[in-house]
This record gives C-alpha cells, sequence and structure tokens, in this order.
C-alpha cells in the first residue's frame, strides 16, 4: 500500500498554510482507478461537484456533491468511477497542528460531520486564501482558527435529548427547512419554548440560524451541480427572495452565490 502526502488528480490550486494544505482538485472523466493507499496527513474534503466511488476499509460509499468527509492519517481507502468535471476542496491537518489546538482526528471527524457550519469554513478559507494571497501564519491561523471553534463543541460534548436528536434528523432527512415552531413542537410532542430554549443550549447557536445553514448547505450543491438560476435557487431552499439568499450566502461560505458557481 502507497502512502501519498499529496492529493490525487489534477491540483489546479494548492498552498501551505501553517501546517495545512489546501487545494481545489479535479477529476476528468474516466479518471484511473485508484489503487488501494493512505495519505501521511489526515485530511477533509468537501465534493462541490461531481459523484464518485469510494471503498473506505470494508465500505463501499457513494459520494455525491455537497458531501463533507474526513480522512485519518494512514487510513487506507480508494475512490474510482468519477463523473466528469467532480471537483472537491481539501484541506489536510499536520499532527503538529492537532497538537496546537489540543485535538485528536476523531474529535476532529466527529465535529465536521455535527453541523454544516464546517463547509462553510472550508470554503470561507479557500476564497479567503485565494482572494488575499495569505502568506504569514498568524492570518492562516485566524481563520483556521473557525474550525477548532470550542463553542462549536457543545453539539458533540453534550449529550443532547431524544427530541433533539429527533428534530436534526428530520431537518436533515427531508431538507425542509420551512416548519414553523410550532409544526415542530406538535411533531415532537415537546412545549415550543423548550425547543427554542433547548436548541441554543446544545448546539451553540439559535435555531432560526441552524435553519438558515440547512438552507445554504442545500444551496451549495444547487448552485455547482443544477442549471436553476440563483432566483429558482433561493426559492427552493426556502428563502424568500433572491436577495435575501445572497446575502445569507456570502455571510457564511464569504463568497457569493454566483461566484461559487465559477470556482
Amino acid at each position: 500500500m502507497e502512502i501519498y502526502s499529496t492529493f490525487f488528480g489534477l491540483n489546479h490550486f494548492t498552498k501551505a498554510i501553517n501546517g495545512c494544505n489546501i487545494s481545489l482538485t479535479t477529476y476528468p472523466d474516466n479518471s484511473e482507478y485508484e489503487d488501494w493507499h493512505s495519505h501521511s496527513k489526515c485530511s477533509i474534503s468537501l465534493l462541490i461537484e461531481g459523484t464518485y466511488m469510494e471503498n473506505l476499509r470494508d465500505r463501499r460509499l457513494v459520494r455525491r456533491a455537497g458531501d463533507i468527509k474526513f480522512i485519518h492519517k494512514g487510513e487506507q481507502h480508494r475512490c474510482y468511477g468519477f463523473s466528469p468535471g467532480t471537483k472537491k476542496i481539501n484541506l489536510d491537518f499536520s499532527d503538529t497542528q492537532l497538537k496546537e489546538v489540543g485535538f485528536s482526528e476523531d474529535k476532529l471527524c466527529d465535529l465536521i460531520h455535527s453541523s454544516p457550519y464546517f463547509k462553510f469554513v472550508l470554503t470561507r478559507l479557500y476564497q479567503e486564501v485565494v482572494n488575499n494571497n495569505l502568506e504569514t501564519p498568524a492570518s492562516a491561523s485566524i481563520i483556521l482558527h473557525s474550525f477548532f471553534n470550542t463553542k462549536q463543541l457543545s453539539v458533540i460534548e453534550k449529550l443532547p435529548p431524544k427530541w433533539i436528536r429527533s428534530l436534526i434528523e428530520l431537518l436533515h432527512d427531508t431538507r425542509q427547512a420551512n416548519f414553523t415552531l410550532n409544526e415542530m413542537s406538535h411533531m415532537l410532542g415537546v412545549h415550543p419554548t423548550t425547543i427554542s430554549r433547548g436548541f441554543s443550549q446544545y448546539f451553540s447557536t439559535t435555531l432560526s440560524r441552524y435553519l438558515q445553514m440547512i438552507k445554504v448547505d442545500k444551496a451549495l450543491v444547487l448552485v455547482r451541480s443544477s442549471h436553476l438560476s440563483l432566483t429558482e435557487i433561493a426559492y427552493a431552499c426556502g428563502f424568500a427572495d433572491q436577495a435575501h439568499f445572497t446575502r445569507t450566502f456570502k455571510e457564511m461560505t464569504g463568497i457569493l452565490p454566483k461566484n461559487f458557481r465559477k470556482i
């Protein structure tokens, strides 16, 4: 089994920042089948366009646009069956970087799958590095710190009650971000006040803010993988109009929807 320090595919942009490497990678049609391999660093990848298959240890996974994944250092895997134009934003972390922030690989893996927030951080980091040509470790550290925001840790370090877990499953499984508080109260059998107050205790954000994140998460896929206009995407994701959609998307991801479509 080979051990690699870079990502397969065509790397259009790669930059080393404070012990990490961020890159934009694409995969042409009929990409070669990867042999089993691992990497010398753990990594996070956000699939912004396309699909492919991945064998990860004893699992066979289908990766689709909008998916975020974590690969451990030394973890065996192989990817194949890339659709034309498949594109990923990748970020790897050195042992030194994780040690400095007091994180284990397992902790980081749990964290990035806990909320759409981390997809937005990765998009913002890529955008700021490209636009501002960051050079200093201090500047890079400020941006990377968003990945290790201790407020987000409450989402995995506290054991939420059953209704919280049911609510999250409901919102993510249906992608329906327009439930009213009373509708959620009825479906969960929990008082509206309990939902409103309890949610922020476990997720360090308000329910309304989390609903916005789900909307933008859905929009990430549609902007890149559909021919819908931005107005159509805004309505499909539950925004009142395109202006509101554009503002919220830019605030969370650091990039305008029209520019994200061009990456």
